[in-house]
C-alpha cells in the first residue's frame, strides 16, 4: 500500500465492519503477520484484496473473519486524511494500477535513452547542481556522502567500493575514480 501509506504513518481502523465494500482498505490476519490491502471484489470464496503497490492480487481469498477493520484516516504527520474507500477508491486504485501496469510496460523503452544519457554524461554537461560532499569516518570505516537542497542524494563508501545514487542525480553525480 506504499503509494496510498508511507512508512511510520498512523491508520485508524474502524474495528471489523460486517458491510465491507469493493475499494475499502482493510487490514486483515495472515498467519502471524498483519496485511492492510484494498478490496477488488468479494466473492462467494471470500474477499479479493490487493495492495495499491502490487501488481497481482492476493493470492488466497480474505474470508470475513480475517478481517480487523476498515482503514478510514491516516495522521501524515502533517494532519489527518481521510481514506477513500468504497467505488471512488477502488477506481482511484484502479486507476494507479493501469498506470503502474503503462510504466512497467515502457520502462525498457524509456531506460535505453536514460542509460544512455547517463554513459554519455550528457545531462552533466548541462545540469550542475549545487552538490556538497561531507566526508565522514564511522567504525565501519570512511563514507562519502552527496548532499543537495539538505538531502542526501548519494554515499560511496570506498573500502567497498559502493556507490549509490538516487535518480536523476545519478546522470549528475558519479562514483570516484
Amino acid at each position: 500500500m506504499r503509494s496510498t501509506f508511507s512508512p511510520g504513518e498512523i491508520l485508524y481502523v474502524r474495528p471489523h465492519a460486517s458491510e465491507v465494500r469493493p475499494g475499502d482498505v482493510i487490514i486483515y490476519q495472515r498467519g502471524d503477520e498483519y496485511v492492510v490491502h484494498r478490496i477488488r471484489t468479494i466473492t462467494s470464496d471470500g474477499i479479493v484484496a490487493r495492495g495499491d503497490n502490487n501488481l497481482h492480487e492476493d493470492q488466497d481469498p480474505v474470508k470475513l473473519e480475517q478481517v480487523i477493520g476498515v482503514v478510514n484516516e491516516v495522521d501524515t504527520g502533517k494532519g489527518i486524511r481521510i481514506v477513500q474507500g468504497g467505488k471512488k477508491g477502488l477506481w482511484l486504485a484502479r486507476f494507479r494500477w493501469g498506470f503502474s501496469a503503462i510504466f512497467i510496460w515502457m520502462r525498457p523503452v524509456i531506460g535505453a535513452p536514460y542509460r544512455l544519457m547517463k554513459s554519455a554524461r550528457i545531462v552533466a554537461k548541462i545540469w550542475h547542481p549545487e552538490v556538497i560532499q561531507v566526508k565522514t569516518v564511522s567504525s565501519s570505516g570512511p563514507m562519502i556522502k552527496y548532499i543537495v537542497g539538505g538531502k542526501t542524494v548519494a554515499t560511496w563508501i570506498p573500502q567497498l567500493r559502493r556507490f549509490q545514487c538516487r535518480r536523476l542525480y545519478d546522470l549528475v553525480i558519479f562514483p570516484p575514480d
